[in-house]
């Protein structure tokens, strides 16, 4: 079950890579065009087949353990997760919205609610 999560976490920071480049060209001062994110996109493109790969192995493999509506809340909760860590690191933002970590914070706890499932099942029934 550990390896799903494990292809989840590169799928998940491998995708990042071209909007961070996305976001950094329009921080440059530039309007990213048409050509600008084609041009991103060949650069990134091995990085690209290694995020498809890793969602690939995610959710097939998941399915042997998760719903796949399960596995979807798992993606989007990994994406939530890189996504506050990279605001803070890379793009160097100073400014906490408590509505994100507030949500941030819920998803986690129903993630270990989902994860422990059968084990609470096992203890409440």
């Amino acid at each position: 079950m550990m390896i799903c999560f494990f292809w989840l976490v590169v799928a998940t920071i491998a995708v990042q890579v071209p909007n961070i480049l996305g976001i950094q060209s329009q921080s440059n001062g530039e309007t990213l065009t048409v050509l600008g994110a084609l041009k991103i996109t060949l650069l990134t493109l091995p990085v690209t087949i290694v995020a498809t790969t890793g969602y690939t192995m995610f959710y097939g493999r998941g399915v042997e353990f998760f719903s796949y509506p399960a596995m979807s809340v798992y993606a989007k909760l990994g994406a939530l997760v890189v996504a506050i860590i990279l605001l803070f690191s890379l793009l160097q933002s100073k400014t906490v919205n408590w509505v994100e970590v507030c949500g941030l914070l819920i998803c986690i706890l129903g993630f270990l609610v989902s994860i422990n499932s059968e084990l609470i099942i096992e203890r409440i029934g």
